[in-house]
């Protein structure tokens, strides 16, 4: 099992029906064992389902968290907390106990000789951290939108109408500009047999006639046209331009660095710059131990009009697909990326990189207003 902070550990065994009390509040749960984690007792969803748990954000580092009796549903029971630093040690052999029911005639309790597990990878200490507290973080300004930063999205026909109609007998594959034969053997469609030969060869002749929509490298990556969605433009308040002093790269991943920025600016995600803006970026791992280039923008954040748009409510998005099979998933590749940032917009999002002074062509990652922008635009399209 893999926590939310890194850690891996072995699963010893589930409680089931483990009844807990918090004040006068009775109540029941399923509970996974681990030998070691970093908490006591971990309450996730569940918990907070069953007794409607409510978390308040007080002045300073502080959280209030309160529960409600399902018995009187009026009356809620506020708990006590305090700040807890973390740990993630990784464990790799324990021991596994035995406690047989107490209807059969066996020894009340038999412990096991330890069992050797293989050994499990091990924790990086970065990935032992915290969310930022309330009073740290950086919050928009709450003001009247303008309508000249209103994302214009225009649709002039429905795209549905322009897909060609399926073949009852598709066509053998042959290999085309974007899906070649080692990236369809790559996408391995049919690792399971789940489909039919001639479903198989369908799915395929899909992927072949909209095969321009595909990318494998930055520089097939495309974006959204102008035409349809209007490039975004970030609403901000007059303020003075700030210039942030970079983190220091490590050097053993400094040359891996600037070929990232260069497949970027050949792409033109980024473009050369000449302002007063310089925000702080810095390189954080991928789980594939590839770096990734992350922008500091809460200077931005501080100075942009507040977009109140939400994403949907992911409860309810599994709720209406559950019982349903899910025959693929496509990955959007850098989503952020297919959105193209207005001109005048531009400068805020300039850096000082290895390759010199370059801004986002593209919607930056971070900014506040991007996760609504991109679903609507989604959704839309």
């Amino acid at each position: 099992m893999e926590g939310a902070n890194g850690a891996t550990n072995w699963t010893v065994g589930c409680a089931e029906n483990l009844t807990l009390q918090v004040g006068d509040v009775l109540f029941k749960i399923h509970a996974h064992v681990v030998e070691d984690a970093s908490f006591g007792l971990l309450l996730r969803r569940p918990f907070q389902q069953a007794l409607l748990c409510r978390f308040e954000d007080l002045p300073g580092t502080k959280v209030e968290i309160s529960v409600c009796n399902p018995a009187n549903i009026s009356r809620r029971v506020y708990i006590s907390t305090r700040p807890c630093t973390g740990r993630a040690p990784a464990v790799q052999v324990i021991s596994v106990v035995n406690r047989s029911p107490p209807s059969i005639s066996l020894p009340s309790e038999q412990v096991i000789a330890p069992h050797l597990f293989p050994p499990l990878p091990p924790v990086d200490p970065a990935l032992v951290l915290k969310y930022k507290t309330v009073d740290k973080k950086v919050q928009p300004i709450p003001a009247t939108m303008p309508e000249e930063f209103c994302t214009i999205r225009c649709i002039s026909e429905d795209p549905l109408l322009m897909l060609l109609p399926l073949p009852t007998h598709p066509p053998d594959f042959t290999p085309g500009e974007r899906l070649t034969q080692e990236c369809l053997d790559e996408l391995d469609l049919n690792s399971d047999g789940f489909l039919w030969p001639e479903e198989l060869k369908l799915v395929i002749h899909i992927l072949k006639v909209n095969e321009l929509t595909l990318a494998w490298t930055e520089e097939e990556k495309g974006r959204f046209h102008d035409e349809y969605f209007a490039p975004v433009k970030i609403p901000v308040i007059e303020h003075v331009p700030w210039a942030d002093k970079n983190l220091p790269i490590p050097p053993g991943l400094l040359e891996e660095v600037i070929k990232i920025f260069w497949e970027k600016l050949a792409a033109s995600v980024y473009e050369h710059s000449d302002t007063l803006y310089h925000s702080r970026w810095f390189c954080v791992k991928k789980k594939n131990s590839a770096p990734c280039i992350v922008h500091d923008l809460q200077p931005l954040n501080a100075v942009t009009l507040c977009n109140l748009g939400v994403p949907p409510i992911a409860d309810q998005i599994i709720k209406s697909m559950a019982g349903r099979s899910c025959y693929t998933m496509l990955d959007l590749y850098l989503g952020y990326d297919q959105c193209s940032l207005n001109i005048a917009s531009r400068d805020l999002t300039t850096i000082q990189s290895p390759i010199g002074a370059i801004r986002k062509t593209v919607v930056p990652q971070g900014w506040q207003s991007m996760s609504p922008i991109l679903y609507t635009t989604l959704q839309q399209g």
